[in-house]
Formats: structure tokens, C-alpha cells, sequence
């Protein structure tokens, strides 16, 4: 056989193989792309829509500026104040400042401000059980574990995680994260805003 020959043969087997797999296809029940993911060992799990979880995460952070602001303005103190931190996904950061309050996406090692708000006096948490307030320049709060957390920089500290239902503190009108710094049987006795 020719080269001419060849080529056509080749080209033959490649549009038959092609209309077999397109005719095969919809009497398996499923999409190319199932079986694709299926084919290369990967679960629907191992696809996350970024774009959903970076929109939830805008509105979760919308919701904790106002519910901050509802904590600070509602005329009691040595309260808690409940506000949940479970809406953000693992590449979201919060970062606070004295002045302002920042959303953060980090991925493939970039950061990128979602959203930001005037959120004043954030940067502090509850650091004992005697409710001394630790100040930081810059406060992070990251959800990339099973829990969010502060992170701790130094030499042999842990990090400071969320382990009780509400997260703030109003002491004297003077509102700080509430976290595994200060220990259960003193949170216990607080009040609820």
C-alpha cells in the first residue's frame, strides 16, 4: 500500500472509532466528563466551584461586619456575642487591622482582597482568664483546618482556634475575639449579649 493509502486507512479507523465512542456514550447513563473524572480517579470532591465559595464568602463577610456592629452597639457589656465564622472556605483569610477588616483569597500562593469594611478595634483577642486583651498590628483569622483560627507567630505557640459557639467578647463596650486562650469554665460564666 502507498503512503496515499496509509494515510486514508488511518484517517478511516480514526472517524469510526470517533462515531462508535459518540453512539456508545448516551447509552451509558452518565456524561463524557463522569467518566473522564472516573477514568483519571477523581470525585466530585476534588472539583470545588470557587466561584460559589468566594460569593458565600463575600456574604459571610457582610453578615460578620454587621453582626460586629450589632455586638458593639447594643448598649450591654461583659457579654458574648454569637457570630459564625463557618461560611468561609479554606483559601479565605480575615485580616483586621485597627481601622479595617479585610476578606483575603489565597491561592496558588497570591492574595487577593474580596471585600473590606471599616471595622474599627478587631485586632485584639482575650488572651487569659483574667481577659486581658492581646493586640496584634495585624489580626488573621484563617480556615484552612477543621476549625478557624488565629495564627500565632512565635517560637513554640500554638495557634488560637474558635472552640465555643460565639467568638466575641464585649468587656466594657471594648470588643475582642473570644477563643481557647481563656478556658471553658470562665467563658461559662459570661452573658449573652
Amino acid at each position: 500500500m502507498n503512503k496515499k493509502g496509509k494515510m486514508w486507512s488511518t484517517l478511516v479507523s480514526i472517524i469510526l472509532i470517533a462515531v462508535v465512542v459518540v453512539l456508545i456514550l448516551p447509552f451509558l447513563g452518565t456524561s463524557f466528563s463522569s467518566l473522564t473524572k472516573n477514568a483519571l480517579g477523581l470525585t466530585e470532591n476534588d472539583f470545588v466551584n470557587y466561584t460559589q465559595k468566594n460569593d458565600e464568602g463575600k456574604l459571610a463577610f457582610e453578615g460578620l461586619t454587621e453582626d460586629i456592629e450589632e455586638c458593639k452597639n447594643n448598649g450591654k457589656k461583659d457579654c458574648v456575642c454569637d457570630i459564625s465564622l463557618g461560611e468561609f472556605y479554606g483559601t479565605h483569610k480575615l485580616e483586621f487591622n485597627s481601622s479595617v477588616g479585610k476578606l483575603i483569597n489565597m491561592k496558588e500562593g497570591n492574595e487577593i482582597t474580596m471585600a473590606k469594611g471599616d471595622i474599627l478595634g478587631m485586632n485584639c483577642l482575650f488572651k487569659d482568664n483574667q481577659f486581658g486583651i492581646k493586640e496584634k498590628v495585624k489580626l488573621e483569622i484563617f480556615f484552612n483546618k477543621e476549625e478557624p483560627y488565629i495564627l500565632n507567630k512565635g517560637f513554640l505557640r500554638g495557634n488560637h482556634y474558635f472552640t465555643y459557639s460565639f467568638v466575641l467578647y464585649n468587656k466594657d463596650n471594648k470588643i475582642c475575639w473570644l477563643t481557647n486562650e481563656v478556658s471553658k469554665s470562665e467563658v461559662d460564666k459570661l452573658n449573652y449579649c
